[in-house]
Formats: C-alpha cells, structure tokens, sequence
C-alpha cells in the first residue's frame, strides 16, 4: 500500500466517521426537540416518550427540517399553545448545539454541522 493509498483511507474513514457523528447529532437534536414540544404540551413522562418514538422519531427519515417544525407546531396548537417559526428554528438550533456538545464532536466538525444548518 502506498503513501497516497494510505490517506485516501484515512480520508475515506474520517467521511465516514463525519457522517455518523451528524446523523447522530440530528436524531439527538430532534429528541430534545421533541421533549421540549412534550414539556410545552404537558404531556406526563410516559406519554412523551410514545410521543417522542411514535410521532417524531419514527418519522425523522421521512421529514426535513422544515416539515419536522411544521409537525410539531401543529402538535403544539392542537394543545392549545401559540408557537412561531422563529421560536421553533431557535430552538432547534439550541437543541442542535446542545447535542453537539454531548456528543463531543471536534471543532471542524461543529462549524461543519452549523453551517449546513438551514
């Protein structure tokens, strides 16, 4: 194996290592999210983990950003609680920061997510 060999696979693994720590940051993101929007509906703890699973999680393959927030926001008025787009996105972005900074993810890493953020 060659020198260039060799970087190309160490390239190759830090892609890939790169895309699990942000596949993990946004299912992280989401959950905390998705307790956030359970805290602010009220459900009991029981109940916000079905809802967690069942109605977020489940469907994060299924859904953007875009139509994450719209779902729950629509959870959130059916409860009776006024939320905006703007409050969501921030909260979204602080869950996002926040599950950064649990998982430990390296400085590069973290401007990287960020900035694919929106």
């Amino acid at each position: 194996m060659t020198l260039f060999d060799d970087r190309e696979r160490a390239f190759e693994l830090k892609y890939v290592h790169d895309l699990e720590i942000e596949f993990r940051a946004a299912l992280l993101r989401t959950r905390l999210l998705a307790e956030w929007a359970a805290r602010q509906m009220g459900l009991p703890s029981e109940e916000t983990e079905v809802y967690i699973h069942d109605k977020v999680l489940g469907l994060l393959n299924r859904l953007g950003d875009t139509q994450l927030l719209d779902r729950l926001r629509a959870d959130l008025e059916a409860h009776g609680i006024a939320v905006d787009e703007k409050a969501m996105r921030q909260a979204m972005d602080r869950f996002a920061d926040e599950a950064i900074v649990r998982l430990g993810a390296h400085p590069a890493e973290e401007q990287r997510m960020a900035a694919g953020r929106h």
